[in-house]
């Protein structure tokens, strides 16, 4: 007779120590590296897009308004076309270093080709691509991690499915998130209007009551992206999985979050003096990206190992005789 196997639940990791397991398997596994270097190494060497047509949009905009002198405007809307760059877009949901530093604290050694067109359709469609690529490279990027936690049978057909998945299902959950505080902003305003007519200015007292909300909601759908890739699952079920996870765990979820927060912070200050020659910035990059991907790897095993069967392990029982 086969003994038996029976499972039982072994209490998760600390913050730290899922944190240091974390870096240790990218020691091991080191491929998900390559999804933030390559995108730093792009805002390092790639062309810069040039917002002008935009900012020429605006300022035609705001220069009708009687109360701001046109001259000054036109003198800032340009210079800010001029010297802005809208590649750092594709690092909005994508880890980068880079993305942070610009102008002259970023040693480049060459002018980077711009690309300016004379029609704000033009950048703006750009713009919203480089967005719409940014979640594509955080679907490719927490695919290829999620992956190495919860190990399953999967061909290169399933993992190209998984990414367009998780693609368009945190796509949705985004648009999702815009309609909500579309309609909320809408329903204040509405609010502050009324009450201003009534002759009371209720503005400053709402703002003061909806940010505590507004900062725990955040916290509680803080783990949908783990949930999509690794439940694979649809956004309003991620979201349900995300908010169980935190509500279960506010504390330690809590001290993850704030760790993390401040060791990537940390870590910009440091490595951003580096920046000043071609080596530093390559070394920068690289330190850069096998700690953004430690951290990531260890916030998807954070969630995985508080869901109901994380942490679940078969022990042989003994056959009875």
């Amino acid at each position: 007779m086969q003994p038996a196997v029976r499972a039982l639940r072994v209490a998760p990791q600390g913050v730290f120590a899922t944190i240091a397991h974390s870096l240790s398997g990218v020691l091991a596994a080191p491929g998900a590296i390559v999804v933030p270097i390559l995108v730093d190494l792009f805002l390092w060497l790639g062309l810069r897009l040039s917002p002008a047509a935009l900012t020429a949009l605006l300022s035609d905009g705001v220069r009708q308004l009687e109360t701001l002198d046109p001259d000054a405007v036109q003198r800032v809307t340009g210079r800010l076309g001029a010297l802005s760059d809208l590649t750092p877009l594709i690092a909005l949901f994508a880890p980068s270093l880079l993305a942070g530093f610009a102008g002259d604290s970023l040693h480049r050694g060459w002018t980077r080709p711009a690309f300016a067109s004379d029609s704000a359709t033009v950048v703006a469609l750009l713009l919203l691509g480089l967005v719409v690529v940014s979640i594509g490279i955080n679907a490719v990027f927490r695919v290829c991690l999620a992956g190495e936690i919860r190990v399953y049978p999967r061909s290169v057909r399933d993992f190209g499915r998984d990414i367009a998945l998780a693609w368009g299902r945190y796509t949705a959950f985004l648009l999702m998130v815009i309609a909500a505080v579309v309609l909320a902003i809408s329903a204040l305003a509405a609010l502050v209007a009324l009450m201003l007519v009534l002759g009371l200015n209720v503005g400053p007292l709402l703002i003061l009551l909806v940010i505590p909300p507004l900062l725990l909601l955040t916290l509680l759908l803080a783990f949908v992206p783990d949930a999509i890739v690794l439940e694979r699952v649809g956004p309003l079920r991620a979201a349900l999985l995300s908010a169980r996870v935190v509500r279960r765990n506010l504390m330690p979820s809590l001290g993850f979050f704030a760790v993390s927060a401040l060791t990537l912070s940390g870590l910009s200050l440091v490595l951003g003096s580096l920046l000043s020659n071609s080596v530093g910035v390559l070394t920068a990059i690289a330190a850069y990206g096998f700690v953004t991907t430690g951290l990531a790897r260890a916030q998807l095993q954070f969630f995985f190992d508080r869901l109901p069967e994380g942490r679940l392990v078969g022990v042989m029982m003994p056959t009875p005789h």
